[in-house]
């Protein structure tokens, strides 16, 4: 059995390089911020729906999923991390369960993912799925059309209720 020795540059060069792998912030992706909030259409929480918010310039939307509650948090890059701060466009879709398109091979089971993005590649158009009819207000699941916007501020807190209206 043989014990190696690491000179004290080497330790230092092991804890600066294991220090740059566990930081959230990587260089080339803007600073982003806790965001949660609620989705309320019809005075009733929405559930199921996908919630994103539109920065200028991002490169990308921060989203997430409506729970049963009607709540979300918004991930951009990494889990729950949230949104760029600044103001967003927010676009809120849920399509209506009857004209969902079913894109399983036997009923009662589970669509292939990667059948599933193909779908939604090919029915995707202007930041909008064409597939299936909302259940909501179509002006809102276009960041091209919908009259939502909130600010995202570095200090927070960024919990939004989002209202939605015929």
């Amino acid at each position: 059995m043989t014990t190696a020795k690491i000179s004290r540059t080497g330790r230092c060069l092991i804890l600066c390089v294991a220090a740059a792998g566990c930081s959230n912030k990587v260089a080339d992706r803007p600073n982003t911020v806790p965001v949660s909030g609620t989705v309320v259409y019809k005075n009733e929480p929405v559930v199921g729906a996908t919630v994103s918010f539109w920065a200028p310039k991002a490169g990308r939307a921060a989203e997430g999923v409506t729970d049963a509650e009607g709540k979300f948090k918004l991930s951009m890059f990494d889990f729950n991390d949230g949104a760029v701060p600044g103001e967003n466009k927010v676009t809120v879709a849920k399509a209506d369960a009857a004209t969902a398109v079913n894109t399983s091979s036997s009923p009662g089971t589970v669509p292939d993912p990667t059948e599933l993005m193909k779908s939604y590649q090919q029915n995707l158009k202007g930041n909008k799925v064409q597939s299936a009819k909302s259940a909501l207000p179509e002006k809102y699941r276009s960041s091209e059309t919908t009259p939502l916007t909130e600010t995202v501020t570095e200090s927070g807190p960024n919990q939004f209720v989002i209202q939605l209206a015929d």
